[in-house]
């Protein structure tokens, strides 16, 4: 399969988090503190145990995971760990193709969901063709990497060559509008003009879509529009109160 399979998992990591955020039964720290715990020097991760990183984080239970290729599927593994005696709460792995990475996330959210004994609601989505599932995924990594440099062409090039196939998912559209409205924050008027656009389409399809709502505000901020920019990002964290570029 084509692409960094670490930037698959990166984003299909902000999935899992954003879902399990949708629930007012559990209280998730954002993967933004979760790095912050782990980043060692020069910036690579470093080894911590669970334990020692619930504590830090101030959370009851850890979730971690792995991705893997196995022949032309992925397995990816997930594991529940209490934090106050370290014992294992619950594990499993769950095995799909590069076409069914997004439903195996939604999967893996209610899986943790069980395990952790709350109900929660995973809207169903839209299957994506592999190489659109995996372009968004990495993009979506690749946009929180390069977000403060304004390093985004490449999210830009690489979803600009698959939106043709997904002129209406909300996820490509979304995702795209940031990196075009990030692009024109650093000066190039016609990336902010056509992220107006594609978020405004978005929004169109699906209008309480945290991530569409989460590019419109960022445009109206970049456009000087600070008090529409604050009423939808209010909307945004409502819907997504973890999520951080």
């Amino acid at each position: 399969a084509s692409g960094d399979l670490a930037e698959i998992a990166e984003g299909l990591s902000e999935e899992i988090v954003d879902a399990l955020t949708m629930t007012r039964a559990l209280r998730v720290r954002p993967l933004a503190s979760v790095r912050a715990a782990v980043k060692g020097e020069g910036g690579a991760v470093k080894e911590i145990d669970s334990r020692e990183l619930g504590q830090q984080l101030g959370v009851e239970v850890v979730v971690d995971g792995s991705i893997r290729k196995r022949g032309p599927q992925v397995r990816i593994t997930a594991r529940a760990i209490g934090v106050a005696d370290g014992f294992q709460l619950w594990a499993s792995h769950f095995d799909c193709g590069h076409d069914g990475l997004l439903a195996v996330g939604d999967e893996v959210v209610r899986a943790i969901a069980r395990a952790l004994v709350v109900e929660i609601d995973v809207p169903e989505r839209g299957a994506l063709d592999a190489r659109i599932a995996e372009r968004y995924l990495e993009g979506k990594a690749r946009l929180r990497a390069g977000w403060l440099e304004g390093n985004v062409r490449e999210v830009i090039d690489s979803l600009d060559q698959v939106l043709p196939d997904a002129p209406t998912d909300p996820r490509v559209l979304a995702t795209l509008a940031m990196a075009l409205a990030r692009s024109g924050f650093y000066g190039n008027a016609f990336d902010l003009s056509r992220a107006r656009q594609l978020a405004d389409r978005a929004l169109a399809v699906a209008p309480t879509f945290g991530e569409a709502q989460l590019a419109r505000a960022i445009i109206h901020f970049y456009d000087g529009e600070t008090p529409a920019a604050a009423s939808m990002l209010r909307r945004t964290v409502k819907i997504l109160p973890g999520c951080a570029l």
